[in-house]
């Protein structure tokens, strides 16, 4: 029995490309406590609202079609989705990067607390850097070098956590942190283009671009807007409780989301990658996507509800034991962004359903909803002044919407499974 469950096609690059979250993940795991008493509360704020605005821009920085690429036809078509994101990536940065310096205030109106040329700088890099590696990441993805992203993971991760461990032992930068994501970039960058150098042929002035460029139109008009709504809307509450609350409590949120979203980067997102791949490959045969949806949201479920369980129990008695006594409010947030977080990360396998079967409409429309209430939650309880109150009702918000996600994709499997 075992052996045939590792034979599977989608178990089998899950596990390749989860092995390297793993290794990353505890290495960021093991570091975090020494991070956590070196960098104070309101530095992890900072790093937050860096974060926060980086993921926006990033969404649309490609317009989404990366995604394209693992859904192309041939190598020819592949690779002009490849140009089109290069091209699209070049015209964004040149147009918008020269405003965040001639105009910071843009940036402390998307809820940045500090605009120094430096932090400027340093946002640009990491955008750009996000930007390339969510488009050479879908190209392995398409070409299946599962094992080289598990290793890029790995690189990226270690290199992020050194260059923080160097900036807190030696340098004490406030902004230590934030060097430590540029700089990940910089050496895991290199490594993820150059193994694939041979497969690149950018033509920018090849006039058959415009074909992919039309027939995947969705991505830009439906699921860039959507993903961008997501994205502020999880970034919300950096961004807005930092007008309501001191930067303190906006680190004391960050710190927990980054906590409790590494079983979503070690085991979420690789699977997002994997299923999107093999789902995209068998969307004509309803029968055998029902099987893989179940089982792999099935298996999701088993693997979050302990964990859980545990954090909603004693959140505060463990983050003041791991990181310190003064996140142990931290840990109280934590009792309850774990079921929101929880609940996400069980709706991989439906978010992907959305993308194959071209319901991107579908899902603006719901990721509009949770925007508004999300906004609507933040804005009328945060000016109450109780931080706690805020996040337990966002994280209410937040709980429903992943719930019916897989819901939702439970019901349109298994009515197409019927057809």
């Amino acid at each position: 029995m075992l052996s045939k469950i590792l034979k599977n096609t989608l178990v089998k690059n899950t596990i390749t490309l989860v092995s390297g979250g793993v290794i990353a993940q505890i290495v960021a795991l093991f570091c975090t406590p020494i991070l956590s008493r070196y960098f104070t509360p309101e530095e992890f704020g900072v790093l937050g609202g860096v974060l926060t605005v980086s993921s926006i821009l990033t969404v649309v920085i490609c317009m989404k079609y990366e995604m394209a690429i693992v859904l192309s036809s041939d190598s020819i078509e592949r690779n002009q989705i490849v140009t089109i994101c290069m091209a699209i990536l070049i015209s964004f940065s040149c147009i918008v990067f020269p405003v965040f310096y001639l105009y910071p205030e843009t940036l402390v109106w998307l809820g940045l607390t500090q605009t120094n040329n430096t932090l400027i700088s340093l946002l640009c890099l990491l955008v750009l850097g996000t930007g390339i590696q969510k488009t050479f990441y879908q190209l392995h993805v398409k070409l299946g070098n599962y094992k080289l992203l598990s290793i890029n993971r790995v690189v990226q991760k270690l290199a992020i956590v050194l260059v923080q461990l160097i900036f807190a032992l030696f340098f004490m930068d406030e902004l230590g942190l934030i060097w430590g994501y540029v700089l990940g970039f910089g050496f895991s960058l290199p490594f993820l283009i150059y193994s694939i150098r041979n497969e690149l042929k950018f033509n920018f002035f090849n006039s058959k671009l415009l074909e992919p460029f039309k027939r995947y139109y969705r991505f830009p008009l439906f699921n860039a807007p959507q993903s961008m709504l997501n994205s502020v809307s999880q970034g919300l509450p950096v961004l807005m409780l930092g007008k309501f609350f001191n930067l303190e409590q906006v680190g004391l949120y960050f710190f927990t989301v980054r906590i409790l979203q590494l079983p979503s980067s070690i085991i979420g997102g690789s699977i997002r990658q994997v299923f999107y791949k093999r789902a995209s490959e068998i969307k004509s045969d309803s029968v055998q996507i029902k099987k893989e949806f179940f089982k792999t949201t099935k298996g999701l479920f088993t693997i979050i509800l302990g964990p859980m369980i545990i954090i909603f129990s004693y959140g505060s008695e463990i983050f003041s034991f791991v990181f310190g006594e003064e996140w142990r409010v931290a840990g109280e947030y934590s009792r309850w962004m774990v079921l929101w977080i929880g609940a996400g990360f069980i709706n991989p396998p439906a978010m992907s359903l959305y993308l194959i079967y071209n319901k991107q409409g579908h899902l603006f429309v719901m990721e509009t909803i949770l925007f508004v209430s999300r906004f609507a939650v933040l804005y009328l309880f945060a000016q109450k002044g109780n931080m706690l109150h805020t996040i337990q009702m966002y994280s209410l918000v937040g709980l429903v919407y992943n719930l019916f996600i897989v819901i939702y994709g439970f019901t349109f499997v298994k009515k197409r499974s019927l057809l």
